[in-house]
């Protein structure tokens, strides 16, 4: 149980996961996500922060996680330290990320362990010094006092209280600061429901930009998928084209084949947004 997060303060302004654009004739968000790519093959990568390099591989599995928190969640914030929380019910993340068995608990604590325990090395320039800085993803993460679900019957697992995730100052930050894409619970549902971690990572890439037209052996590059045997390069390939119908239904991607070569093709529709 975290008796500490029930000294956190939640201002309601600070909301960073469920923010609503401030433009008229927008969608209502749900969720955003990165442009940073975080949840991939790739471990190194460059931005425009400077050099990031994870300690080990996160999957599209963990961002599901995220989203799923986040689309399910029952209050959002900043704690005065400066550090984004997400406050949610397990049963109904673990529902929505389609579990048949709502009582997995143990998944989803691993799943969060794999994010704590994953250090993010971020190195840069700034007034010609070098600055190193490592950090983890996840600060801290458990049930919460403060939260707590009513008529609860005794004996219930974790005293009917909601469950609590606090990310790292540093994951904050740049989380805040990267490309901002806001989608609607509909289709964030429509990700999740994909079986296949490498779709979801295409998808999730075309959606971070207003519009798309790409080869995708260039996406797969960018994906970390670009030192890989040739016949993997053919498996994914398929992969994509088994979901081709559901791409365009869903998010409006469109996949075109020619010969032996794939292009994508995509342009932003009414359930994203991407902020000027």
């Amino acid at each position: 149980m975290l008796g500490l997060l029930i000294k956190m303060e939640c201002p309601s302004k600070n909301i960073i996961f469920n923010m609503k654009p401030k433009v008229p004739k927008k969608p209502v968000s749900t969720v955003h996500q990165q442009r940073l790519p975080l949840f991939c093959k790739k471990t190194k990568f460059e931005t425009i922060f400077g050099n990031i390099e994870l300690s080990k591989e996160l999957s599209q599995t963990h961002k599901d996680i995220l989203d799923a928190m986040a689309t399910c969640s029952i209050k959002k914030g900043k704690t005065l330290e400066g550090r984004m929380f997400i406050v949610f019910d397990i049963r109904e993340v673990l529902k929505f990320l389609g579990h048949k068995k709502i009582t997995h608990h143990k998944w989803l604590s691993q799943k969060l362990d794999d994010m704590m325990s994953t250090i993010i090395k971020l190195q840069y320039t700034k007034n010609d010094r070098i600055y190193k800085i490592h950090s983890n993803i996840i600060n801290k993460f458990g049930y919460s006092e403060k939260f707590k679900k009513e008529n609860i019957k005794e004996g219930t697992f974790g005293e009917g209280c909601y469950y609590v995730v606090v990310f790292s100052e540093e994951f904050t930050k740049l989380y805040e600061h990267d490309t901002v894409i806001y989608l609607d619970k509909q289709t964030i549902k429509a990700i999740v429901d994909v079986s296949s971690d490498f779709v979801k990572s295409v998808i999730r890439f075309c959606m971070s930009h207003q519009q798309c037209n790409m080869k995708l052996e260039d996406i797969m590059y960018y994906l970390g998928y670009e030192n890989i045997s040739e016949r993997h390069k053919q498996r994914l390939k398929a992969e994509i084209l088994k979901y081709k119908n559901y791409l365009e239904e869903n998010f409006n991607i469109i996949v075109k084949q020619e010969k032996n070569q794939i292009t994508i093709f995509y342009k932003s529709n009414l359930s994203v947004f991407l902020p000027e």
